[in-house]
């Protein structure tokens, strides 16, 4: 009789113990997500900011002393390069909304968080998950960063093109 009370004892230690293992593990998870969520957000602002704004500003000066058809393919491929670029963004920022969801569901489920197996099955699936995602997400990202930059370049190519030839 002993010998099962203690067992049970040991039982309960191991599981308290995996149970605070599991939270440990869980609020690891939410930290890293947020901080590269966050991350993320000041990567697309700097870009955004530093590139597109810096263009049109330079844009806005020079287009009076440029042939004003080399001003609207300028203008006109800036502007496709920062739709796809921000189009690509917002759906990044859905799909991260959508994943932070996920591991919210996971770590608030009643079902899950009371079984510390259980958590740890779900989170491994899930990081599983997110890995393919992100990796499949990447080829979409070489996509569009091919055609941002190649219309970007153009874009500023044509304005820095134009101007020059202007002063000369």
């Amino acid at each position: 009789m002993q010998q099962s009370g203690m067992a049970q004892v040991v039982a309960e230690t191991v599981a308290a113990q995996q149970q605070k293992a599991a939270d440990a593990l869980i609020d690891a998870q939410t930290k890293l997500l947020s901080a590269a969520y966050d991350k993320a957000i000041a990567y697309t602002n700097l870009i955004v900011i530093a590139g597109y704004a810096a263009f049109f500003g330079l844009w806005q000066i020079t287009r009076d002393y440029l042939p004003q058809s080399h001003a609207l393919w300028a203008a006109l491929l800036i502007a496709i390069s920062a739709a796809v670029f921000v189009l690509f963004e917002v759906t990044k920022m859905y799909v991260s909304s959508r994943t932070l969801l996920a591991l919210n569901r996971i770590i608030t489920d009643p079902e899950i968080i009371k079984s510390p197996q259980r958590i740890l099955e779900e989170l491994e699936r899930f990081n599983v998950q997110s890995r393919q995602f992100a990796v499949h997400f990447g080829y979409w990202w070489h996509f569009v960063l091919a055609v941002c930059v190649a219309t970007g370049l153009t874009g500023i190519g044509i304005l820095w093109w134009s101007f020059v030839a202007r002063l000369i």
